[in-house]
């Protein structure tokens, strides 16, 4: 499943409101120990994102 999501969040890249919703979803999905993971993929390969309401 963090395979999945990792594709799934590459895909998602251009827009980063479904990024982050897609990345918040991922929580209940993963174990607490592929979440971890999947946030320090995400720290290493992309810049952080701005959220703008």
């Amino acid at each position: 499943m963090l395979e999945y999501q990792k594709k799934i969040l590459k895909k998602l890249r251009f827009n980063s409101f479904l990024f982050v919703k897609e990345l918040n979803k991922s929580v209940n999905w993963l174990s607490k120990k592929e979440y971890l993971s999947l946030l320090s993929w995400v720290e290493e390969n992309y810049e952080p994102i701005e959220i703008q309401s």
